[in-house]
This record gives structure tokens, C-alpha cells and sequence, in this order.
């Protein structure tokens, strides 16, 4: 008699080996559909990455300083445009007809502001990051000098009574030079630490009076000395106006607190703000990178500063000339024209070699890492 039923081993085989299941092959026919191909060949949006923290602080950096240039513009227009009006709505002063020959007030607040402008190029230079890290601390370090000089003319001033209408503006201005101090310096105290700063600025200091060798020990090169000069006599005449107790250019010797005041800012940004960035060009002559791109933009800033500077001082001699054309009771020592035509010519000549030095032909200007990145390639 046969037996129909299965045995042990044949019902363990089947308990063991299933049928197989049908949902493997529905998946992939449903993943062949229309729909799903057109799902398949969407691109996907990466996820948002974040910068690292240096990055960051990079970013931080480069945003402050683009802020406080665009301050800086704001500030000199209408020092440049209307230096009148405002030396009567913030202090009070009336420097209309002769007694703005007494009082110049309004005439060195524009000066003031052609450095002022300068500042505002000089912020955006550093943010756009393409100076080298020695010229970038000189800059820097410059702005960080002339905010700490315009604070001490402004305590000088009110400790000899300076008088305001608007307050407010002051402080706008001595904020802002604060804010940018601290916008130039964050950077480079990431780099090194405050008594590296002071030790590379006696150092500067001490070559900017004395002069150096290269170091093969031959003189330094004709353009490091004509820039280093003209570094030297941006402080000379900077700390006249700053320190002398008569403006040189006084023709009464009676001065207010305001007069003083701006005339004092201007001599600080000559002293401690034209000064350093001239001889940080003179460094890039000594080393010979003049035709770096950084090295060209820096030129023709500060040719253009000093052409703006040059051309305002002359527009106000002008003016004083044919302001006093018909006064007789002047002193002896009102010979402006004479007194400053030398000055003007001179200031002419070095911005035109600056700007010769912008304009040649070189490198263009890229970030620093961009620039080792470059180097290491090669």
C-alpha cells in the first residue's frame, strides 16, 4: 500500500524553503513607472553647509570694515561738499565773510575730510583682503593710531572749553573712528599678540627716522628712499598742525577750541594715517613688488588722496585771496598764495609718482590665500 502523505524530512525541506515572495518583483516594477522616473532624475538640493569658525570670522571681518568705509564716505561729503554749514549746525561757528580768515575752522575740516575719504578706500582695501599680512598690519595699525589721535585733539579741545551745538555728531564721528580701530584690529590680533604689534610698529618707526639696508647690505632703492621721504614729511608737517600751539597757517594768533580741533584731526590723519600707508609702499618698493597688484592699488589710493587734498587746499587759497582782495587791515604774515604754492607743487609730484607707480603694468590684485594657493600650484 503507498503512502500519500509526505514524510518528516520532505515537510522540514518545505517549512524551510517557502515559496518565494512576489513583493521584490512589485517593487521593481513600480520603480519603472513614469512617476518614479521622473522622481529619479530630480536633482537633490545638498543640505546648507556651514563655514568653519575662521571662515566666519573672516566673513565677520570683511563685513565690519565694508560698514565702517561706507561711514567714513558718509562722514566727508558733506565735509567736502559743505564744510560751512556744518562748522555752524554742529559747533555754532559762523565762518562766513572775513571771519573765516581769523578762524579757518571750515577750511581744515575739509581738508580733514579729503582723509577722511581716504580711510574709507583704505577700510575697503583691507576687507577686500589682496595685501600682504606685513603691509595689512601697517594699514591697519595706522587706523587703529589715527582714531587714538582724533579722541586725544577732541579731549584737548574740551579741556579748553570747546563749545557744540550738536553733540551728537561728535560722537557719531568719534564712534565711528573707534568702530573702525576695532574693525582693523580684530584681524590682527588673531594673528599675533598686542606686544608683536608694538614691537613691529618701534620697529617701522625706527626705519621710517633712520633708514635701512636691504638685506644684502647695499643702500635701500631709489623709490623705498622717495617714499620714505615723503612718509617723513607727511609727519613733520602732520605734528605741526598737531602740536604747534599757532597754526601754521595762522594768520591771527587767537584761535577757538573748534579751530583748534580740526585743525588738530587734520595733522593726526597726516601724522598717523598718510604717513604709515606711504611707508608701506616704500616696503613694497625696497622689496621690489611695486607691480603687485596690491602694491598698484595702494599707490593709486594714495595718489588720489593727495591729488584731493591738493586740490581742495588750493581751491581755499583761491578763495581767501579774492575774500581778502580788498581788505587792508591784514598782518604781514597773510601771504597764502606764496606761502603754500611751494607746498601744493610738491604734494603734485608725489601723487603724480604714485600714480605712475599704480599704473604700470603687473600682477592683478587677489586674495591673499588665493595667491598661495597660486604659488603652491606652480
Amino acid at each position: 500500500m503507498l503512502c500519500i502523505w509526505p514524510t518528516v524530512p520532505a515537510l522540514a525541506a518545505y517549512t524551510h524553503n517557502p515559496r518565494p515572495s512576489l513583493l521584490p518583483h512589485t517593487q521593481q516594477l513600480l520603480s519603472h513607472t513614469p512617476h518614479a522616473l521622473m522622481k529619479q532624475q530630480q536633482p537633490r538640493t545638498p543640505p546648507p553647509t556651514m563655514g568653519t569658525p575662521v571662515e566666519c570670522e573672516q566673513q565677520l571681518d570683511r563685513g565690519l570694515l565694508r560698514a565702517c568705509a561706507l561711514g567714513w564716505a558718509a562722514v566727508a561729503a558733506p565735509l567736502l561738499l559743505q564744510p560751512d554749514a556744518v562748522t555752524l549746525d554742529v559747533f555754532g561757528l559762523d565762518v562766513s565773510g572775513g571771519y573765516g580768515v581769523e578762524q579757518p575752522a571750515a577750511g581744515f575740516l575739509q581738508l580733514t575730510g579729503t582723509e577722511f575719504a581716504l580711510e574709507s578706500g583704505l577700510l575697503l582695501l583691507l576687507a577686500s583682503d589682496v595685501l600682504q599680512p606685513q603691509q595689512a598690519t601697517r594699514v591697519g595699525t595706522a587706523i587703529v593710531f589715527a582714531a587714538a589721535g582724533l579722541v586725544g585733539a577732541y579731549s584737548a579741545a574740551a579741556a579748553t572749553g570747546l563749545t557744540m551745538v550738536e553733540p551728537a555728531a561728535v560722537a557719531a564721528v568719534l564712534g565711528l573712528s573707534a568702530a573702525s580701530a576695532a574693525s582693523a584690529l580684530r584681524p590682527l590680533l588673531r594673528e599675533q599678540s598686542a606686544s608683536e604689534l608694538a614691537s613691529a610698529c618701534a620697529i617701522d618707526a625706527r626705519a621710517l627716522l633712520l633708514g635701512e639696508s636691504d638685506e644684502e647690505g647695499s643702500a635701500a632703492r631709489a623709490s623705498s628712499t622717495f617714499y620714505r621721504l615723503s612718509a617723513l614729511a607727511s609727519v613733520l608737517v602732520g605734528g605741526a598742525f598737531l602740536f604747534s600751539p599757532v597754526s601754521p597757517l595762522a594768520v591771527y594768533e587767537a584761535e577757538l577750541p573748534v579751530t583748534y580741533l580740526c585743525r588738530a584731526a587734520f595733522g593726526v590723519y597726516l601724522a598717523f594715517l598718510l604717513s604709515p600707508v606711504q611707508f608701506a609702499l616704500g616696503r613694497y618698493a625696497a622689496d621690489g613688488e611695486l607691480r603687485d597688484g596690491a602694491a598698484r592699488r595702494l599707490n593709486l589710493l594714495t595718489a588720489a588722496g593727495i591729488v584731493l587734498l591738493d586740490s581742495v587746499g588750493n581751491s581755499q587759497v583761491q578763495y581767501l585771496e579774492v575774500l581778502t582782495a580788498g581788505i587792508t587791515s591784514l598782518p604781514d604774515t597773510f601771504r597764502f598764495e606764496a606761502n603754500t604754492t611751494a607746498a601744493f607743487y610738491t604734494a603734485l609730484l608725489v601723487a603724480v609718482y604714485y600714480a605712475a607707480q599704480g599704473l604700470r603694468a603687473g600682477e592683478d590684485a587677489r586674495p591673499v590665500g588665493k595667491r598661495a594657493a597660486a604659488a603652491k600650484s606652480r
